[in-house]
C-alpha cells in the first residue's frame, strides 16, 4: 500500500503550488531476533549520504556530521511514536566512545566497520557502559530529475520549471549483545519541486516561488516507524516482508 502527503505552500494573490510526495511501502529483510530491554538504548549513526543531479552527477554533503545529525534526528523522531521511552545515544557521542570523532574528515560509518568494533571486548565495555544494544546504520541518497517548462493558466496564472526528486534511505540494524547484523529495512519516497513566476492577467509579477516535496523527511519518518517495530518485534524467524 502507498500514501501520499500533500503540502500546500500559500502564496499572495491565493496561487498555491502543490508539493505532494508519494512514499512506498518499507521494505523489511529480518536476519535474528530482536527486542529492547528496559535501560537499553540505541545509536543512529550514517555511513553515507549523497545527491545526484539529472546528469548523473552526483555529490556528499559537504559537512558529513551536519548530515548524520540531520538524518538521526529524523528518524529518532519517527522511531518515538513507536517507542516513547526511547534512549538514544547522539552520533557524536557514539563516535567519541568509538574514538572515531573525526568530524567532516569522517567519510561515514559503514556496517563493517561498526560490526568491526564489536569483536574489541574493550569498546563492547564502553558501549555497555552507555547500555547500547543497538546500532542503526543509514545510507541515503536523493536524485533530482531533469527539469521542464511548465505554464499553467487560471485567473492567476503562471510559468516556471518543474522537476522530479525521488529520495531513498535504508537502514541496517546492527546488534552488539549478538554481535551481528539483526536485519535491513528501506524505503522511497518520490514528488516534485520548482519554481512559479506568476502573471497576473498577462503581466509577471516581480515573485520567484519555489516548490520543494519533503522526500527525505517522509522517507526517514516512514523509516523510523518500521525500525521502532522491528526493534520491539521479538521474532527470531529469518524472512523478508513488505509493510
Amino acid at each position: 500500500m502507498r500514501s501520499g502527503k500533500c503540502i500546500t505552500v500559500a502564496t499572495i494573490l491565493a496561487l498555491a503550488l502543490p508539493a505532494c510526495t508519494n512514499t512506498g511501502s518499507v521494505s523489511v529483510t529480518r536476519l535474528g531476533r530482536t527486542g529492547l530491554d528496559s535501560g537499553e538504548s540505541i545509536a543512529i549513526v550514517l555511513a553515507q549520504h549523497q545527491t545526484c543531479e539529472s546528469d548523473r552527477k552526483c555529490s556528499k554533503p559537504d559537512s558529513h556530521a551536519s548530515a548524520e545529525r540531520s538524518a538521526s534526528s529524523c528518524l529518532a523522531n519517527g522511531i518515538y511514536p513507536v517507542i516513547f521511552d526511547l534512549r538514544h545515544v547522539h552520533a557524536a557521542q557514539f563516535r567519541q566512545v568509538a574514538r572515531m570523532d573525526t568530524g567532516d574528515r569522517d567519510p561515514g560509518m559503514p556496517v563493517s566497520r561498526v560490526l568491526a568494533l564489536f569483536e574489541d571486548p574493550g569498546m563492547v565495555a564502553r558501549f555497555a557502559a552507555l547500555g547500547l544494544r543497538y546500532v542503526i546504520v543509514l545510507t541515503s541518497s536523493t536524485a533530482i530529475g531533469p527539469g521542464k517548462f511548465k505554464w499553467e493558466g487560471g485567473n492567476v496564472s503562471g510559468m516556471g520549471g518543474e522537476w522530479t526528486r525521488s529520495s531513498s534511505m535504508t537502514a541496517e540494524i546492527l546488534d552488539m549483545k549478538a554481535r551481528r547484523q539483526a536485519g535491513s529495512l528501506s524505503v522511497s519516497s518520490s514528488g516534485k519541486a520548482g519554481f512559479r513566476v506568476p502573471f497576473f492577467t498577462f503581466i509577471p509579477l516581480p515573485l520567484v516561488i519555489p516548490y520543494s516535496s519533503p522526500t527525505e523527511s517522509e522517507s526517514c519518518h516512514a523509516l523510523g516507524r518500521s525500525v521502532g517495530e522491528f526493534l520491539l518485534d521479538s521474532r527470531q524467524e529469518t524472512d523478508a516482508l513488505r509493510r
